[in-house]
């Protein structure tokens, strides 16, 4: 993960990604149903697609500008390759949010991207984890999912395994020893929502690299904060497309300060 304090850019990026739908979609019942072959590719790669057979991608959803095309994939990492090709949700769905139930109707914003919320809190700071998470349990890395809390020592999966969780006086997060238990999905996913809790939008960014402004790529993100990282922002690089020449444009995703799906 990786990362550029910027603001200017963020609305120049957000501008001028390929976001206008593809004409002439097929339809089934209420839903814009685009089938694509590429299906045991994708769901390999995106275990937690709701739909059997049926992709709603960058390519079925956008229409891209004339001479675009996605990058080579040898080109890019496996992390910036998956997150570039994160599904999309069929065009009728509008935006929800599990506490305030809908926040945009459908034809408000491009749309929801099709990813899976494991806990009731998902704003835009806990996306950022949750998509490192996921893409590590595809890949069958959960081991490799460390981060910095705001204070204390690293948060590491093997230690949380090995241990009854509980906090000192300070709230850092401190470990009894107990029999190592197994790792699952389940205590994984707990896990994740631990270093959620013990972090915030300045530690997200202390844990990511800083990358130059002509060197971005899918999956960098947009970090913004203040009251000590408390308050804050967060956008993504999604889908890449470049030309000929070289130039580069992206789909942004983003998500709520507070609670609401990733869009």
């Amino acid at each position: 993960m990786k990362l550029i304090l910027t603001i200017l850019a963020l609305f120049i990026i957000s501008s001028v990604g390929a976001t206008d739908p593809a004409p002439q979609v097929p339809v089934v019942g209420k839903v814009h149903v685009q089938p694509d072959h590429r299906y045991p590719w994708y769901y390999e790669r995106f275990p937690f697609m709701a739909y059997k057979d049926t992709v709603f991608s960058s390519e079925s959803e956008f229409l891209w500008p004339e001479g675009y095309h996605r990058p080579d994939s040898n080109s890019l990492s496996g992390y910036q390759l998956w997150a570039s090709y994160l599904p999309l949700w069929h065009r009728q769905r509008e935006l929800r949010s599990l506490y305030s139930g809908k926040i945009y109707n459908a034809d408000q914003i491009s749309r929801p991207i099709h990813f899976p919320r494991w806990r009731t809190q998902f704003s835009d700071k806990t996306i950022a984890l949750e998509l490192w998470a996921q893409y590590l349990v595809v890949k069958k890395r959960p081991f490799d999912f460390k981060i910095q809390p705001v204070s204390g020592k690293p948060l590491i999966y093997d230690d949380y395994l090995s241990g009854s969780l509980a906090y000192n006086g300070r709230d850092e997060v401190i470990y009894t020893p107990t029999p190592k238990r197994d790792s699952s999905y389940d205590e994984f996913s707990a896990f994740v929502e631990l270093c959620d809790r013990q972090s915030n939008y300045k530690t997200l960014a202390g844990n990511c690299d800083s990358v130059a402004a002509d060197k971005l790529l899918p999956g960098d993100m947009y970090i913004t904060w203040i009251d000590e990282g408390y308050k804050g922002r967060v956008v993504y690089l999604l889908t890449m497309v470049v030309d000929s020449l070289g130039h580069k444009l992206f789909t942004v995703g983003v998500g709520c300060p507070e609670e609401c799906e990733f869009y």
